[in-house]
């Protein structure tokens, strides 16, 4: 197998282009007057970045280990006492250019953990802006300072510095550019997500137990399939068959679908009378909604495939006719945004169901069921939280259920009106839909799914 990346270069009416990844440890080797041919830089690189890496480990939840393994794999360090012990799997430099970006995997227990490592000469002028910078918006992004070849260098958290990220997005976007902000949005045990001049978000993926994200392969298949409401897929760098780093367009200004809903909610609650009525009436883009979502389906059947509902084993629902296709999987009120064009689904799952991490396939009104859940649990918390202020928990209850049943419904003619959408579901699609969410219901702070 390659221990070399490869990187897929997408864009909208245009065929995904892919090329192998060049490693910078040619820029890098000159830099440090280590011969550019030299077998291993980065693998030295990466283990003289490891022995700093142990004990930093507890300022960084995501490198936390798992407990139920203590495998030793290549190079191995514990510097700092109750630091875990940690062992170096792999590293490569990526892009070119100064600062040198490193991407290291190592193995913290049972889990195998990816971390973007920048790299400058210490005492340089991007040195001592990079250390000022960091300082000053976050004080855990320094890894430390490490000797190699006789030169001193500072390590730190690559995701954190626009310098860094203009190598990375050069290399990974395949154009000229240079990243004046960034902000670092997420940091989880998963993935780390990073917004780049308000225009780019870099997923990098912490984890590596599972080869592909379904976030991944939804987002590339449907723009390809030409459903284009979702954020449009940009590049992709996979290396020994893992997803490593996705890039994707960045949505200013796209406001979340659980907060239009909830204002929505609040102004109902506020004013009192019929939904239809109220100010921020939500019925109309609940209704849109429905269209955006048929159309992902419709597209989710083109780029998959779709086949008769009785092929699937073991079905939880009572659902019988209709067609099975991949789903999102994970479809809630907090996965789309509403965006000046329209509805867009902006996540889709990291992870497939099940613990092998199976693609989700299933009957198009599963996500329907589930979109309707998380409206429902919406209601009840917000009725919850507004409580005695004035109105008490009887009249929010009303109105809750009178707000579920309107947008329920709007978003029902939508989605149904969408022309193609019949062909996938049973006859009776409202029933249906219906006996596996039951009627909307609200009480004592917790919906009903019966």
């Amino acid at each position: 197998m390659s221990r070399r990346g490869l990187i897929a270069r997408y864009g909208r009416g245009t065929e995904p282009r892919a090329h192998d990844a060049v490693a910078g440890s040619a820029v890098f080797g000159q830099d440090v007057g280590v011969d550019s041919g030299a077998p291993g830089l980065a693998r030295d690189v990466g283990a003289a970045v490891l022995g700093l890496l142990a004990p930093s480990l507890s300022r960084h939840g995501w490198l936390r280990p798992s407990a139920g393994s203590d495998k030793d794999a290549g190079i191995s360090s514990s510097a700092a006492l109750g630091s875990p012990p940690i062992a170096l799997v792999d590293s490569c430099f990526l892009g070119h250019g100064w600062p040198a970006v490193l991407s290291c995997l190592v193995e913290v227990g049972s889990r195998t953990v990816q971390v973007f490592v920048g790299l400058v000469e210490e005492g340089d002028r991007d040195s001592l802006a990079i250390v000022e910078s960091l300082e000053s918006a976050s004080p855990t992004a320094l890894i430390g300072r490490m000797e190699l070849h006789g030169r001193a260098f500072l390590a730190y958290n690559a995701l954190e510095d626009p310098l860094a990220l203009s190598v990375l997005l050069r290399e990974l976007v395949g154009h000229p550019l240079d990243v004046g902000t960034s902000r670092l949005v997420l940091d989880g045990d998963e993935v780390a997500s990073v917004i780049a001049d308000e225009r780019f978000e870099l997923r990098a993926y912490r984890q590596m137990d599972v080869p592909s994200r379904p976030e991944v392969e939804l987002s590339i298949r449907l723009d390809e399939a030409g459903f284009n409401h979702i954020a449009a897929p940009l590049a992709l760098w996979r290396r020994d068959g893992h997803d490593r780093v996705f890039v994707r367009e960045y949505l200013p200004g796209a406001s979340d679908g659980a907060a239009l809903a909830s204002t929505s909610l609040r102004g109902l609650f506020a004013d009192g009378g019929e939904p239809a009525a109220a100010g921020g009436d939500f019925s109309s883009e609940a209704g849109r909604l429905g269209t955006t979502t048929a159309r992902m389906h419709l597209a989710s059947a083109r780029a998959f495939g779709e086949r008769p509902i009785g092929e699937r084993p073991g079905s939880r629902h009572i659902i019988r006719r209709g067609a099975t296709i991949r789903l999102h999987g994970d479809y809630r009120l907090d996965k789309v945004a509403r965006t000046e064009l329209g509805w867009y689904i902006r996540d889709f799952p990291l992870r497939g169901a099940g613990e092998a991490g199976e693609l989700s396939y299933g009957a198009p009104l599963e996500d329907v069921a589930s979109l309707f859940r998380s409206m429902r649990e919406l209601a009840a918390d917000v009725a919850l939280d507004r409580q005695g202020q004035p109105l008490g928990w009887q009249v929010l209850k009303v109105l809750a259920i009178k707000w579920l049943e309107r947008n329920e419904r709007a978003f029902l003619d939508g989605y149904l009106d969408q022309k193609g959408i019949r062909h996938l579901l049973p006859r009776d699609a409202r029933d249906a839909l219906f006996a596996m969410v039951g009627k909307p219901d609200v009480s004592g702070g917790s919906v009903s799914r019966s």
